[in-house]
């Protein structure tokens, strides 16, 4: 039996899902997720059926986001937006809120990064923000800071993009959840990339680094998120004209002697781009 939210199934898959080592491969998880999501959404039960369909679609989207699958994504989004709006008011809990509010937030996160969108990006976090400061939710309030934050990047009022991405860096810090912080740390990043301050860049990515081994990470996820702040700061040095030190950085990542020739695992958000810079400043020709 598989529970029905991404955040407790993992207990609760059987023997066969798994690795002969007992874990389960990424594809594998993607699976189960999607899985315990279309068996809610088809037999939502029968305590609050709209919230409980409402909260799989949100999911399920979500899932899809990540993927990549953003036009599914936002049909799901806006499929359980509608669910939940239909609920009855007798049951507009405290976990009908937080719902809803997350929805907002992801709905919101996923049009920030298309300028033509901004607008009903702005209108769906603030609704978000509304409700999560209404019940002192601050870990999703760094959240919407954080997407606050991509809206203006994509606006180009990179000002308002770097304050809310230090805000949402500081409260993640401040309620020690690490791995936000590390989407806050990326989302400042890029601001300070688009304003070519690679001084900052730099600072940025040795105070990251020094913060990063005070974190209460697993090892695995600490040291991939130093290898994206590795990253950062070989951007920095591209930017700044330095080739030389940028490639010196990269060659921090243990790559091998050509692009393809990786010798870790690097995160698939940059790994493409460590690939092609890596290329670029290559030593090693072909002849």
């Amino acid at each position: 039996r598989h529970t029905r939210y991404w955040r407790d199934w993992s207990s609760d898959v059987c023997s066969s899902d798994l690795h002969p080592d007992g874990k389960l491969t990424n594809l594998q998880q993607q699976h189960c997720q999607e899985d315990c999501f279309r068996r809610v959404i088809s037999n939502p039960g029968t305590e609050a059926p709209l919230r409980e369909s409402g909260r799989a679609k949100h999911e399920l989207g979500y899932l899809l986001q990540t993927l990549g699958k953003l036009g599914v994504a936002e049909m799901l989004y806006g499929q359980a937006l509608g669910d939940l709006e239909k609920c009855p008011m007798d049951q507009h809990d405290y976990r009908w809120h937080g719902t809803l509010g997350s929805l907002l937030r992801d709905w919101a996160y996923l049009l920030a990064q298309d300028p033509d969108r901004l607008a009903k990006a702005s209108e769906l976090l603030y609704r978000a923000m509304a409700i999560h400061s209404f019940h002192g939710r601050r870990l999703q309030i760094a959240y919407a800071l954080d997407t606050a934050a991509r809206i203006a990047l994509t606006g180009c009022r990179f000002s308002e993009a770097i304050d809310n991405a230090v805000d949402s860096a500081n409260l993640f810090e401040k309620l020690e959840n690490w791995r936000g912080w590390g989407e806050a740390m990326k989302t400042l990043f890029d601001c300070l990339a688009e304003t070519r301050e690679t001084a900052r860049m730099i600072s940025l990515a040795e105070l990251a680094m020094s913060k990063l081994q005070g974190s209460n990470l697993p090892r695995e996820q600490r040291d991939r998120l130093r290898m994206a702040f590795i990253f950062e700061k070989a951007n920095a040095y591209w930017i700044a004209g330095k080739m030389a030190e940028a490639r010196s950085e990269l060659g921090k990542l243990g790559l091998g002697a050509t692009a393809d020739e990786l010798k870790v695992e690097l995160d698939p958000e940059f790994e493409p781009e460590v690939k092609r810079l890596w290329h670029f400043l290559g030593s090693k020709r072909e002849s």
